[in-house]
This record gives structure tokens, sequence and C-alpha cells, in this order.
């Protein structure tokens, strides 16, 4: 049943989902086009999917089941979305489930993801002293509970209107002095607390463990960088208006639950430094192009006011000429900076032959063999099979 029971519960959210979107129960609003809000709302079956796979393989890694908690979020989100579009006249008590259920949602999808900084990629804390992280999140997230639901008033997620709520037991003050500063202040500490132990647990781990977090560390820090960009945008224009920018920021989401499960599954794990470099340079690539582009559309139209489409051609043609140049010299400089190992492969494969010729005991070689292959190549385990040559082996003279 460990085995099936993930599998079951995908099928239950991929019908979910498949109800929620034709139902139109995603606000497109946020995301720019309805497209961007159909692959949000696909978002719980990637999720669902990426973890019933790791469980599927490692039945008691937690990180399974942590990824399906923020699939069931988004799709909480979806459901409660319609009771929160205005304030009900006459609020019944499925209107007042629904509105909490709404301000819940972020909970269930931002606490799993602090938790997974503790527990990934085996599902289990570095040692029982970091299992205070998850005391601290159980205990937040029961003084939200109780809180969210007893509070003075309750409100849709966006604060624009709210309503009594008729089973009130805390007042404001008591209900600020709980969810104010205590609560921030054990959000920070849990999000930071996440940060140092997965820098302990790189430092302290295998190879293997140090690669597995590189991939989440890389989309992290693609999503971290859409996010920021998006902010930028959005103070010149509106990113999210456009369809490119909300489709992009779906897409950066999608990338953590895609990477986590390569990692634990060790799908191409040791492709991540190539994807890095990759990444690396066709972002610097495509940020030098654009300065190219603009500055040369800028410098024909003020040589030629009336030539708009001058300027347009003459940059383009410039940035087809100095694309794959280019992206040799930086992708060269970036292979050289920080892809050591791809870099200098031709040279480690020209010293390793050489050692091969010298005289070399069985020790001595394999000590050789090992070390080349575990700092280039990186594999879980390595092995030395050697043949004692026979008499028929043997070359034989004419």
């Amino acid at each position: 049943m460990r085995r099936v029971l993930p599998w079951i519960w995908t099928a239950i959210v991929v019908v979910t989902s498949a109800i929620l979107l034709f139902a139109g129960n995603f606000d497109h609003s946020g995301f720019g086009s309805r497209f961007a809000a159909a692959l949000w709302a696909l978002l719980p079956v990637l999720f669902t999917v990426c973890g019933a796979l790791i469980l599927s393989r490692q039945s008691q890694n937690r990180i399974g089941w942590i990824l399906m908690v923020v699939a069931l979020g988004v799709i909480l989100d979806g459901v409660a979305a319609p009771f929160v579009q205005a304030a009900p006249a006459s609020p019944t008590a499925l209107d007042y489930v629904m509105v909490f259920v709404a301000n819940l949602t972020w909970v269930i999808i931002f606490f799993p993801l602090f938790l997974l900084l503790y527990l990934f990629p085996d599902g289990r804390f570095l040692t029982r002293k970091w299992s205070w992280a998850g005391w601290l999140a159980g205990t937040m997230i029961g003084v939200l509970l109780v809180f969210g639901a007893l509070g003075p008033t309750i409100s849709d997620p966006n604060g624009t209107w709210s309503l009594p709520n008729p089973i009130a037991v805390f007042s404001v003050d008591l209900f600020e002095a709980f969810l104010g500063g205590p609560w921030f202040v054990g959000l920070m500490v849990l999000s930071l607390g996440g940060l140092v132990a997965m820098v302990v647990r790189f430092r302290r781990s295998s190879p293997v463990v140090r690669t597995q977090i590189k991939w989440v560390l890389y989309a992290a820090v693609v999503l971290a960088l859409v996010y920021a960009f998006s902010l930028v945008v959005n103070e010149m224009g509106d990113l999210f208006g456009g369809v490119a920018g909300g489709i992009l920021f779906v897409l950066s989401i999608a990338l953590i639950p895609i990477s986590i499960t390569a990692a634990i599954l060790r799908y191409k794990l040791f492709e991540i430094d190539r994807i890095i470099s990759r990444t690396l340079s066709y972002a610097v690539v495509v940020a030098f192009l654009a300065a190219i582009y603009l500055g040369g559309v800028a410098a024909v139209t003020s040589l030629l006011p009336t030539q708009n489409s001058v300027a347009v051609a003459a940059s383009t043609l410039l940035v087809a000429a100095v694309f794959n140049p280019l992206r040799k010299r930086v992708q060269h400089v970036v292979d050289h900076r920080f892809n050591r190992s791809a870099y200098q492969a031709e040279i480690v494969s020209a010293e390793f032959a050489a050692r091969l010729r010298e005289s070399l005991t069985i020790e001595e070689l394999t000590e050789l063999w090992n070390q080349t292959v575990t700092e280039f190549l990186q594999p879980a385990a390595s092995g030395l099979w050697l043949n004692q040559p026979t008499e028929d082996d043997r070359p034989q003279r004419a």
C-alpha cells in the first residue's frame, strides 16, 4: 500500500485539477493570461507525480509526501477561490469555512517547503538536534489554526473585506500579540535555520549528496532571479500583464519539484555542473545581446530619426553575427571558472594515460584509477578488475 497509495492520490489530484481548471476556479488575473493560469492549475499534478515517483522507489522518504502536501495547498486554493471573490451578503457556515481554508492555503504550501530544507535529500533531519524545526513548525501551524478560527474577524486573503467572526474568543489585542511579532520571529528562525541546515549538510556530506543539493539550489536560484526580475520590471511596467512573464514565473516554480525528483532519484545527477554552466553562459550572452540590440537601435535612430525599421534590421543583423562567437567565448570563460572538471578533462586524461605507461604496482594502479574516476565521474561505486594474462594472451613471435 505504501507504493500504491501515492498513485491513487495522484489520480485523485489529476481529476480534481481537471475539474477546477475547466470550472475556471483559478483566477488568471494574477498571471497575465489564461494559459499561464492553466499551467498554475497543472502544478498540483506535477508536484504529486514527482512525489509519487520518489515514494515508489524510496517509500520511507518524507520528501515525497511533502511535495504532495504542497499540491494539496494549491488545490484547496482553487476550491476556495469562488468563495473569496466578494464578501457574501448573508454568509453561511460554508462561506466561513472556505474563507478560513483560503487563508490557510499559503501555510500548507510554504511550511512544507521550509521543512524541505531540513530533510533533503533522504527525508531525515541531519541529526536529532535538528528536529526542533519540526516542533517549531507544528507549533506555529497550531497557533495559526486556533487564532485564525477564533479571532475577532475573518477576511479574504487579500484583506479587501472582512466579516465579524461569530465564534470569536480572542480579542484584537490578544490576536495581534500572538500573531504579530512572536509569530514573525518564529517564521524567520524557521526559514534561516533551514538555510543553515542545508549548508551544514553540504559541508558534511559526500560528493553525491552535495551534487543533489546543487540541483535544489539551482532551481531555487532560478526562481529567486525570476521573482526579483519581476519585481524590478513591475516598477517599470506590469510584467505579469504579459503572457511571457506569467508563464516564466510558473515554469520557474515547476522547476522545484523536477529538480528535487531528479536529485533524489539521481537521474543524470552529475549533469548539474554542465546545466549550471550552460545557464550562466546563456544568461550572460542574452544580457550582452540585449545591450547590443538596444544600443544599436538607439544609435541608428539618433543618426536617422525617421528610419526605425533600418535601426531594427541593422541591430538584428549585428546580434545574429556576434551570437555564436560570443557564446563560445563566454562558455569558455564560464567553464574555466566554474566547471574546472570539464575544462581539464583532456589534461587529466592525458596524465592518466601517461601514468599507465609507467611500471605501477597493483595498489598504485588501483589508487590512481579510483582517484581519477571519483574526481571526474563521481559514481556511487567503482571497481577495478585485473586479469593475469595467460600464455595464449601473450604475443607470439614469428
